[in-house]
């Protein structure tokens, strides 16, 4: 019978990875992947609100635009409030006209844009203008 001498073995090289070291590394890129999507959660939810306001305004520009290019007795430039009948869906347009201010033979214009947010709260941009009677 021969004896095998445990001298002559070969030695194994233990190079790699414990299975503790990989599970640490596969917790330290998880909370990190994680925080990444919460961060893209929060420019997503940014840029709708941004495109939300880029909206309003246009809006209250555009209503702006249209009752400075109508005539000075026009109804829609008659004292008090008024509403758009037709705004875009999801959005209010209203318009505020004061004769005679800031000075006589000219009225203030102050439209409105809102829109109803996610949360229930009124998102509102307000533009005000001065038309001349010329």
């Amino acid at each position: 019978m021969k004896r095998i001498s445990v001298r002559n073995a070969e030695k194994v090289d233990c190079e790699g990875f414990t299975l503790v070291e990989v599970m640490l590394a596969v917790a330290i890129f998880a909370i990190g992947i994680l925080a990444i999507a919460s961060m893209q959660i929060g420019a997503t939810n940014a840029n709708s609100s941004a495109y939300r306001l880029t909206e309003r305004i246009s809006l209250a520009e555009a209503r702006i635009e249209s009752l400075l290019s109508l005539p000075y007795g026009h109804p829609d430039l008659a004292q008090g409030n008024h509403q758009d009948p037709r705004p875009p869906a999801g959005y209010v347009i209203t318009w505020n006209v004061v004769d005679n201010a800031p000075v006589a033979n000219s009225k203030t214009l102050s439209v409105s844009s809102s829109y109803q947010g996610r949360d229930g709260v009124a998102r509102i941009i307000t533009l005000t203008y001065v038309k001349p009677s010329i």
